[in-house]
């Protein structure tokens, strides 16, 4: 399965906007208080880009399922490099001097068509896997993407700060041309392996089956609890530790690091050991990530705060994989489905932060025992699931490469 051309690029084309999305988060609030802009408009700008994925996200998905995986990840991928090189020539704009109401409405702008019109790269290489994968190889593969996902976001701020000498709009251009040009290279690789030309399939509506509903109600708690940690973690550092403001990010970015590292060795284990016990990686990662948030609600020092973020690393790296597997196998439609599972994240990152500031602002440790609480939830949810992946037949889609021999 890995070993198509065809799935190394879009799993390449993953690992670009992975790292460009990372690079926008580097760049964006750093220089929009240069250019006038206040914390509140700063995170507008993502709110938009995440209220437009939310939105579109299965619509994206679904027409994957009608007109084949591989031209909507290389419309999205078109799209994320155009949108980059916009996003940096407003942003060249505002510190050049012009006006910040302007350019304020500018990003929004931008943005709003990021997530709108790139929504489909995720779900349509997502599903382009699950349809080249067997019960047995349908985890691996979906982790598969998510590891390119978390590499690039491992990779976006190195490339920021090794072409920080060229300009701090440097590394946004770099991921425009990297996106553009691996659209390009993607074109001639599926047509030099497409033999034949079919007409479209005729897919149904999503039909929201029990099992689907399990996996939209666990993905949405991951990401609500996940995301909202990320939101808090700078000021839990601060407070617990009494650290200056530079020292709690750094902290904190080494915390995060740690999560992604651990995310990715387990799913690279997950990828090598095939297993069709989706929904037993799903509980048991579950129970890892409450136990993530009780460490972390106990003061151990520094191996206390280093220790709930691998352990928060592993329950991703089980369950996010595991539930987008059961997904494409509760319904017919894989890109609908994922899709739908895609616009949870968005939902996460709308949600998420606010929760999680909220009940901070109550208590410190609050947000930590909701967070337990609701992946103790997705826990008992997943109970519910399927014992093993049972398969529902859906035709091959138009546009995708054959399957490897």
């Amino acid at each position: 399965m890995l070993r198509n051309p065809s799935t190394t690029l879009l799993l390449a084309a993953v690992l670009v906007v992975g790292a460009g999305q990372t690079v926008v988060f580097a760049i964006v609030p750093a220089l929009s208080r240069s250019i006038g802009l206040t914390e509140v408009e700063s995170s507008l700008i993502f709110t938009a880009s995440a209220a437009a994925i939310f939105l579109t996200s299965q619509l994206w998905g679904r027409a994957s399922d009608r007109f084949g995986r591989l031209p909507v990840v290389l419309f999205g991928l078109v799209c994320y490099g155009v949108l980059l090189a916009v996003l940096a020539y407003i942003l060249r704009v505002g510190l050049s001097g012009g006006s910040a109401s302007f350019v304020f409405v500018g990003l929004i702008a931008c943005r709003t068509l990021h997530g709108a019109l790139t929504a489909g790269v995720l779900p349509a290489s997502q599903a382009h896997l699950a349809d080249e994968s067997d019960s047995k190889e349908r985890v691996g593969g979906m982790a598969a993407v998510s590891i390119a996902f978390g590499l690039g976001s491992l990779v976006g701020p190195g490339v920021v700060e090794l072409l920080a000498p060229l300009g701090t709009l440097a590394a946004l251009w770099c991921f425009s041309f990297a996106a553009v040009g691996l659209a390009a290279i993607l074109v001639v690789i599926s047509r030099r392996r497409e033999r034949e030309s079919r007409s479209p399939p005729t897919v149904g509506a999503l039909k929201l089956t029990p099992p689907l509903v399990c996996c939209l109600v666990v993905s949405s708690g991951f990401h609500i609890a996940f995301l909202g940690t990320m939101q808090i973690t700078g000021f839990i550092v601060q407070d617990r530790f009494h650290y200056s403001a530079a020292a709690a990010v750094s902290l904190a970015s080494y915390a995060f690091l740690l999560i992604a590292i651990a995310m990715i060795l387990m799913q690279a284990l997950i990828v090598k050991f095939k297993s069709d016990q989706a929904r037993s990686l799903v509980i048991f990662g579950a129970l890892i990530g409450v136990a993530a948030y009780v460490t972390a609600l106990f003061d151990f020092g520094l191996l206390g705060v280093m220790s709930a973020s691998v352990l928060l690393g592993i329950s991703l790296a089980l369950v996010l994989p595991s539930v987008s597997a059961i997904a494409s196998f509760a319904a017919s439609a894989h890109g609908a489905a994922l899709g739908a599972i895609g616009a949870t994240q968005a939902l996460g990152f709308l949600v998420g932060p606010l929760l999680a500031s909220y009940l901070y602002s109550i208590s410190h440790s609050l947000p930590l025992i909701v967070d337990a609480a609701i992946l103790l939830l997705c826990a008992l949810v997943a109970a519910g699931l399927p014992r093993g992946l049972q398969y529902r037949s859906a035709s091959k889609l138009p546009g995708d490469a054959q399957r490897s021999s």
